[in-house]
């Protein structure tokens, strides 16, 4: 298995990558760390992504949407559907500078890892679980 990786900078800072597979499939990792992480939104227990970077995941063609978050020296690895981000279970989140939407965290599939070796390439992409 190939997987290309594509850094996703926004004015000079690094905020994910975009990994393609060999297959085509597209999956894009948002990169988050410390257990405070502006990207969370606690009162309603949700991520939060700008919806340019979501636009931008649909132009791409990619399925899925994964949240590499470290605490420490683990690694939490959410991963979610590109759809989930749009449809009826995620909604506008109204803070911040730029537009986004926000997703709960129980609609995300959660894995745990130990970093070394890049976090096995994040869990091999988060396990690839995104199917066509």
């Amino acid at each position: 298995m190939v997987i290309t990786t594509d850094p996703h900078k926004v004015n000079g800072k690094f905020y994910g990558e975009w990994h393609t597979f060999d297959d085509g499939r597209v999956l894009y990792m948002a990169h988050r760390s410390g257990a405070k992480s502006k990207s969370i939104y606690f009162a309603k227990m949700a991520w939060c992504l700008d919806t340019a970077t979501l636009r931008e995941a649909a132009y791409r063609g990619a399925d899925a949407i994964a949240i590499r978050h470290k605490l420490g020296s683990r690694i939490h690895i959410y991963l979610s559907n590109l759809s989930d981000w749009w449809g009826s279970n995620s909604e506008p989140h109204p803070e911040g500078k730029t537009p986004q939407r926000r997703l709960p965290l129980d609609k995300f599939l959660v894995t745990k890892c130990k970093i070394g070796k890049g976090g096995l390439i994040d869990l091999t992409a988060s396990k690839i679980a995104i199917s066509r």
